[in-house]
């Protein structure tokens, strides 16, 4: 089902991703129902989300070389490099 939710968000218009723990979603302005509907299944969409960073090959490499690092780690890595307000990430 956690498949199916993201998908459900994705179809309706949203750009869905993470902000450290939370979810980051972007689109059109939400319902109340759309809301509760969030509310309820903010846990699968988290577990969804993880599950398509985690097949990412580079993610996959950096698990493998880092078994005990976390995917919200990694992701706040990436950010960092890929922020345009530092160019220096890459030196």
């Amino acid at each position: 089902m956690s498949a199916a939710a993201l998908a459900r968000l994705r179809d309706a218009g949203f750009t869905v991703g993470t902000d450290g723990d939370r979810l980051a979603i972007n689109g059109p302005l939400m319902t109340e129902p759309q809301r509760a509907w969030l509310a309820q299944h903010r846990a699968e969409i988290l577990v969804a989300l993880n599950a398509e960073v985690s097949q990412h090959p580079l993610v996959a490499a950096a698990l493998a070389e880092f078994p005990g690092a976390r995917i919200v780690a990694i992701r706040q890595a990436h950010a960092a490099l890929n922020d345009p307000k530092n160019p220096d990430a890459w030196k």
